[in-house]
């Protein structure tokens, strides 16, 4: 909510006839809102001196500014040091740090860890990080828009073990900047990078709080200036609740984040590169390893230990020599990958084959029949429901339905409530043809992955890894099936796209960590509060 919204709702309030104090305050910033310009200003004055939070890095960089001559110079930035903001927390809102670190469930998350989890090395052993004071972090990126065609690159963290509660809580920045103002160098040294800088101040920042105490130098190795905070706090813990006791520490479990993130500036395959894929070796341009391919793929995926000598990247980047970080650590994503991706253009197809192909009447009259079937059949309490559907939902361009393939146009959230109902729809009609119920079969399994996916906390056992690998890549064989049968009907329907061969991948290392863990329906959320 922004301020001018906060200062409308208490001014409103004032107006109904409330009058506590803490109302009356907000009601007055902006002159009453008579000067809508100052409102975020005296937000800011009033309050902003009782937050005790750490002090912003500030840090030169080089940016671009198409409007000057030379293009690039070098501008001041600023950022919140995560080890920092760690220290600020657990010692000004120590309650608050419990609850967004999810103190409480450390325990949980390391006694469900594999011993074989590739995280294990000499360097890392398991005995010296399974205890309830290392706090495992995610890293999470991406690109918000800000205004009209603007948008912004913004780097957040926070805890796999903080469970329920809200983004904006939850999630802690680190940095954004202007994506229009960027520069991305491509010299090994990268010294006119934009983020480079940015990132040796995190990696900086990550590496004290796997130490878990304050840096005794800076990021370039000097010594800090004499009597600064930095030099009197050098080697002392970031948290020790108890002098002498064991302090606290956290490290970088994973990367999170939509796969263009990774592509454009982490430097996984690009999907529409002829080698693709950063976890097999399926191509785009080798029918014998064709990436769309399942039932009789000639592509293999990589072993645990051929990451090192074959890691997921292209090219090198600082995020992959920060402590912890290895190319397993970059998690592929449920909401982007399958949420918005594979499912809704399945649901899209199976939505388009009913409507378009197999209902005896016009597409307006089937899709009235089928809507109807699908609202009856939500779970009572369903917050995401669709409230209605259209044609135009369904195919980009109604008047010519076949010119594209559908994708459903949905919310995420909206996706996953969606699929339940469709399914009941489509078993109602009691499947006769093999294509029937391949098309049902696909459905199920489906449904049967997200409740698998719901039940599970951090890490799967055995057997949830393996009906999680198996139902997923059981539906992707049933899709290519329905695919082939659909080409030669000439139905623009079941066609795959990178995201179903990248969800194959997501399956098999489900086993490592629940996917659910690391999707970013939390880090999206917070985009738009940045936003």
């Amino acid at each position: 909510m922004s301020a001018a919204a906060v200062q409308r709702l208490a001014h409103s309030l004032v107006l109904d006839g409330l009058r506590h104090e803490k109302i009356v305050e907000l009601a007055a910033l902006g002159a009453f809102g008579q000067q809508p310009g100052n409102v975020s200003r005296d937000l800011l004055t009033r309050y902003a001196g009782d937050i005790k939070v750490c002090n912003s890095t500030k840090l030169q960089v080089p940016c671009l500014d198409p409007k000057s001559n030379p293009k690039l110079s070098r501008e001041e930035t600023s950022m919140l040091l995560p080890h920092d903001l760690f220290v600020s927390l657990a010692t000004e809102y120590n309650d608050t740090f419990s609850a967004i670190m999810g103190l409480d469930k450390i325990p949980d998350f390391w006694k469900q860890i594999r011993r074989d989890d590739w995280h294990w090395t000499s360097e890392y052993r398991q005995a010296d990080f399974s205890n309830p004071y290392c706090i495992p972090l995610w890293l999470h990126g991406d690109a918000v828009e800000y205004a009209d065609k603007r948008s912004a690159m913004v780097l957040s963290w926070g805890s796999l073990t903080c469970l329920g509660f809200a983004p904006t809580v939850s999630a802690l920045f680190a940095c954004c900047f202007a994506k229009q103002a960027i520069n991305k160098d491509e010299d090994p040294d990268g010294v006119e990078d934009t983020f480079l800088p940015l990132w040796q101040q995190l990696k900086w920042s990550f590496e004290a709080l796997l130490q878990g105490d304050h840096p005794s130098r800076d990021h370039n190795g000097d010594r800090f200036p004499p009597g600064s905070y930095r030099a009197r706090m050098a080697g002392k813990p970031l948290f020790q609740p108890v002098p002498h006791g064991p302090k606290y520490r956290a490290c970088l479990w994973s990367i999170v984040g939509d796969y263009e993130w990774f592509s454009l500036d982490l430097n996984l395959p690009h999907w529409m590169s002829k080698q693709m894929c950063g976890w097999c070796n399926a191509r785009r341009d080798d029918d014998a390893k064709l990436w769309s391919c399942f039932k009789h793929k000639g592509w293999k995926s990589k072993s645990i230990n051929d990451y090192e000598a074959n890691p997921v990247f292209t090219q090198p980047h600082i995020l992959y020599t920060f402590p912890f970080v290895q190319s397993l650590s970059v998690c592929i994503d449920v909401l982007h990958c399958m949420d918005l991706g594979v499912l809704l253009r399945y649901e899209g197809s199976v939505l388009k084959h009913l409507i378009y192909h197999e209902l005896p009447s016009d597409a307006r009259t089937n899709l009235d029949r089928v809507w109807e079937a699908i609202q009856h059949r939500y779970e009572p309490n369903c917050k995401s429901r669709l409230t209605t559907l259209t044609l135009a939902m369904i195919v980009p361009k109604p008047k010519s339905p076949h010119a594209s393939h559908p994708v459903l146009k949905l919310k995420a959230a909206e996706a996953r409530h969606f699929l339940p109902p469709l399914t009941s729809c489509c078993e109602a009609l009691r499947p006769k043809t093999k294509v029937q119920k391949l098309r049902l079969l696909g459905l199920k399994q489906l449904c049967s992955w997200y409740e698998i996916l719901d039940e599970i906390e951090f890490v799967p056992n055995d057997a949830q890894a393996k009906k999680l690998k198996s139902l997923l890549h059981g539906f992707l064989l049933v899709n290519e099936e329905l695919c082939e049968w659909a080409r030669k009907q000439g139905f623009n329907i079941y066609e795959p796209v990178p995201k179903n061969h990248y969800s194959y991948h997501l399956a098999e290392l489900a086993k490592y960590i629940s996917p659910k863990r690391v999707w970013s329906y939390k880090q999206e959320s917070f985009m738009g509060v940045i936003a």
